[in-house]
C-alpha cells in the first residue's frame, strides 16, 4: 500500500512537471495592438487570398497583435500547425469563419515548415514581435459583441492554444467608421 502511494506521488509529480513544461512554451502573452479597416484590393494578393466563391469580402479588418514568441520557431520545434481561431466572445458562432487569412509577420504569411523570416532577419530578440491577420469586416460587425481570438494549432498527438485576446466591439466600430 505504501509503495503504491509513493508511486502515485512520483507519477503525479512527473505529469505535473511535463504539463508545466508544455504550458510554459505555449504563447501565453498574445496581446492586441490595433484594429483597422482596409480594402482587399489594397492588400498583397498572397496575404489575403481570394475565397473560392465570388462573395469574397472586399472590406476587411486588419488585426495587429504582439507576442514575445517567434511563432514560426514555436510550431517548427513542436511539429505543430499554425492558425488563428476567431469568434464572438459571447459564444455565438457564425456559419463561416471570421478570419480570412493566416498569420502574417511584416505582411508575409507564416508557413509552418517553411523558412523562418523572423530568425533570418534577426528580429527574434527578447522584444515583442508584431503579427497580423485579417477578418471579414461584415461578419465581424454582424453582432453587437466583442470578438475573441487565440493562436492555435497542433498535430495528431496534441494541440496548443494561446491566451484568449478580446477585440472590443468599440474598436471594431471605430475602425469601420474611419
Amino acid at each position: 500500500m505504501r509503495g503504491q502511494t509513493r508511486a502515485k506521488r512520483l507519477t503525479a509529480a512527473v505529469v505535473a512537471m511535463l504539463l508545466g513544461a508544455c504550458t510554459a512554451r505555449m504563447p501565453a502573452d498574445v496581446e492586441l495592438v490595433s484594429v483597422q479597416a482596409v480594402e482587399r484590393q489594397d492588400q498583397a494578393a498572397w496575404a489575403v487570398p481570394a475565397a473560392a466563391t465570388e462573395r469574397a469580402p472586399q472590406r476587411l479588418l486588419r488585426v495587429d497583435f504582439a507576442s514575445r514568441v517567434n511563432l514560426v520557431r514555436f510550431v517548427a520545434v513542436n511539429g505543430y500547425s499554425l492558425g488563428v481561431e476567431t469568434g464572438f466572445c459571447d459564444g455565438a458562432n457564425t456559419a463561416e469563419p471570421l478570419a480570412v487569412s493566416g498569420i502574417l509577420w511584416q505582411g508575409r504569411p507564416l508557413v509552418p515548415g517553411g523558412p523562418d523570416p523572423i530568425r533570418r532577419e534577426g528580429a527574434a530578440g527578447d522584444g515583442l514581435l508584431a503579427y497580423s491577420f485579417f477578418l471579414d469586416a461584415v461578419r465581424a460587425a454582424s453582432r453587437p459583441a466583442d470578438l475573441c481570438f487565440s493562436i492555435a494549432g497542433g498535430n495528431a498527438a496534441r494541440g496548443y492554444r494561446s491566451n484568449t485576446v478580446t477585440i472590443p466591439r468599440a474598436d471594431i466600430v471605430i475602425a469601420l467608421v474611419k
